[in-house]
């Protein structure tokens, strides 16, 4: 008899557990596609260090899962609800930066240097700016959109610096020695990576951007295609 009791009380716990794992789903799916690269998905991925957003999307429904394990709602609809909040959390997540348009992004932090200073009584520490640059220009195939966007990460500094929105060309600015990954999307062309290093003397580099017709929300499931930048 208990055995009979018990099934029904174990079959509900799970309905719960899926209605607030689909919630949480539901939430991180409708973010992703209304805010594409400022979405709290694309967001958390970057924390996490993921490169393929839909290992996001299989985490998610376990975050709705352990909500309903830990305040154990009683119905399905309070079990979908929370599966929403648990995400909405997450909105809390650090915003990228994002600029309307830009030429010019500073990506390292100014060194400083000790040194004796003769003027001085005792040992002076005096910031030296950024002396290091590179030119970074786009090549489209097939029509160029009218601006692309690209997220810029230090990695000598381990530092992810945000998104910025520029039309066909930036300038890096920044330590000499230190390498940067450029992530460029732009309508109607493939999701492209490159990582470019710093040197005193500014280099040019091109990159040319291949067309692809398949929506940029969906491009982001999997990892930008790695080029190397022609001098």
């Amino acid at each position: 008899m208990d055995d009979v009791n018990q099934r029904p009380l174990a079959i509900h716990a799970c309905k719960l557990y899926i209605a607030a794992a689909i919630g949480a789903l539901a939430l991180g799916v409708s973010d992703y596609m209304s805010h594409s690269t400022q979405s709290t998905v694309i967001r958390l991925a970057g924390i996490l260090g993921l490169d393929q957003v839909w290992v996001l999307f299989l985490l998610i429904p376990i975050l709705g899962c352990v909500a309903a394990w830990i305040h154990q709602p009683g119905t399905k609809k309070d079990a979908f609800t929370l599966g929403l909040a648990v995400f909405s959390v997450f909105a809390l997540a650090p915003q990228q930066q994002e600029k309307a348009i830009t030429d010019k992004i500073g990506v390292s932090p100014p060194e400083i240097h000790t040194g004796l200073n003769f003027s001085a009584s005792a040992f002076a520490q005096e910031p030296a700016g950024p002396t290091a640059s590179a030119n970074v220009t786009l090549l489209f195939d097939g029509k160029p959109p009218a601006q692309s966007k690209v997220s810029v990460t230090n990695v000598t500094e381990g530092e992810q610096l945000g998104t910025f929105t520029i039309r066909d060309s930036l300038k890096l600015v920044g330590n000499p020695g230190d390498k940067i990954i450029l992530n460029f999307e732009s309508p109607g062309h493939q999701r492209t990576q490159v990582e470019v290093p710093l040197a005193n003397a500014g280099r040019d580099y091109k990159v040319r951007l291949k067309e692809n017709a398949t929506p940029l929300f969906i491009q982001r499931l999997v990892p930008a295609i790695n080029v190397q930048p022609s001098p």
